[in-house]
């Protein structure tokens, strides 16, 4: 996959920012500050936009095929993540609405990534919350977080895999159902959409022996 940066960033995370999809078919925004619209058609109420990278779960569609300023796709009726956890979203309150699907890919489009080397990622590093991962060149992971509950400190670990598609990645634990989303950069870099607590810099893999 190329180099990895080699700093590490921390950063502060109210939560554990993870979306679980129990229904629907997976898909993620590849357009920026899309339209979420109260009907399937140009009439519809914007509700609110959603930005590169929003993970979300079609939940119906309509078949018919339109075509809508030269972009060919369906009108299809997403849920996506509470916004105050997501840091690739940003629009309303309401977690659903139309998204003409010219701006989606379907997690069927993603396939198996694989990586040049080993290398590690931090998505939180926090008094209240730590996320990292140890990245496999076959493209599966370690991942592993701790954060303090309500009766002491927490502790999880699961394994899992990344899928591609061109600049998007997914992270998906072995069960199927916790799912992260990430970018490639610029620099061919690995990225979380989580941003780091120092001049807001971005939280990428770093290269490990």
């Amino acid at each position: 996959m190329g180099k990895f940066l080699t700093n590490t960033i921390s950063i502060l995370l109210p939560t554990i920012f993870c979306f679980q999809l129990n229904a629907g078919e997976l898909v993620v925004l590849s357009g920026d500050n899309v339209n979420v619209r109260s009907q399937p058609n140009m009439k519809g109420k914007v509700l609110g936009r959603l930005k590169y990278g929003t993970l979300a779960s079609i939940q119906k569609k309509i078949n018919k095929l339109e075509n809508i300023n030269g972009k060919s796709g369906k009108w299809i009726y997403v849920k996506f993540e509470n916004c105050s956890f997501n840091m690739a979203c940003e629009t309303s309150e309401r977690s659903d609405g139309w998204v003409f699907d010219a701006f989606v890919v379907r997690f069927s489009q993603f396939q198996k990534s694989a990586f040049g080397s080993k290398a590690e990622l931090h998505t939180g590093d926090s008094i209240d919350y730590n996320e990292s991962y140890d990245i496999f060149k076959n493209g599966s992971f370690h991942a592993e977080s701790s954060w303090h509950g309500e009766n002491g400190p927490i502790h999880d670990e699961w394994n899992g895999q990344f899928y591609r598609y061109d600049k998007l990645f997914i992270g998906i634990d072995n069960a199927g159902k916790n799912h992260r989303v990430f970018y490639l950069n610029d620099q061919n870099n690995m990225c979380s959409f989580a941003r780091g607590s120092v001049g807001d810099q971005p939280l990428c893999a770093v290269g490990k022996k």
